[in-house]
């Protein structure tokens, strides 16, 4: 895996400030690449949709017409949704009588009697049948007066726990905060240390690059001067051999 080097400082760059016309372009790329994820989430989200293989026998809820009643839309989704639980459970999903519209058994909920009313073995059967469906209407009457009973007290301990749930996660949030907030502190401080040190190195930089140019023309003034010294030199020694 290749070293990766991050050389930004949040902290200490001001190109945005400094360089012309650089926060408007970097705010137009931003707007674009904005516009652009919200088209993909969008086509994710109707893909997602249309590829369920549940949630496509529903009609869309955005369809549904204000004026339609809710008991109508939630009939319709019954209709919908009845068939598979019939395929599941295996449900008479055929109404017994005029008064199921939604056509689900209710026979068990019934108590039959024998067709001979001679079939001791039947009344028999019957009676338990009977006894069983009072037995459980009694348990629900005892469940009811149990929660009639204890429900508040258990909602308000359960509301309690949750209080008390959310005043711990409250303080963890705000410790998690505060460390941010010193990691984002630390960082300020480091990246503005070592933006003083990135100025001095480069005011020394352009210290240096100076002196060496000025050294550069130094030089060619010097060079220059020592070709004219050297031309004038060879005159001069022209002109005394002549005279010799």
């Amino acid at each position: 895996m290749s070293k990766v080097t991050v050389d930004s400082l949040p902290y200490y760059d001001r190109d945005l400030d400094i360089v012309p016309n650089l926060r408007q372009r970097v705010e137009r790329e931003i707007e674009k690449e904005l516009k652009t994820q919200n088209n993909l989430s969008t086509c994710s989200d109707s893909q997602q949709r249309i590829n369920h293989p549940f949630l496509e026998q529903f009609p869309e809820l955005s369809s549904v017409s204000s004026s339609i009643k809710p008991k109508e839309i939630y009939h319709d989704l019954l209709k919908i949704s009845l068939p598979s639980l019939v395929e599941q459970w295996g449900i008479n999903s055929q109404p017994t009588n005029h008064n199921n519209d939604l056509g689900l058994d209710l026979e068990r909920l019934n108590i039959p009697y024998p067709k001979d009313l001679n079939d001791l073995k039947g009344w028999q059967q019957s009676f338990n049948n009977s006894k069983a469906q009072l037995e459980q209407q009694r348990l629900r009457l005892l469940n009811l007066n149990l929660i009639n009973q204890f429900g508040s007290n258990h909602w308000k301990l359960y509301n309690f726990l949750i209080e008390k749930e959310i005043s711990k996660l409250t303080l963890i949030l705000d410790d998690f905060t505060n460390q941010i907030d010193r990691v984002n502190r630390r960082r300020k401080a480091n990246q503005t240390d070592v933006g003083d040190q990135l100025n001095d190195l480069s005011q020394k930089w352009q210290n240096l690059i100076s002196n060496n140019i000025s050294i550069e023309i130094m030089n060619l003034n010097l060079t220059n001067e020592i070709k004219s010294l050297k031309l004038e030199e060879e005159e001069l020694k022209k002109k005394l051999d002549k005279i010799s």
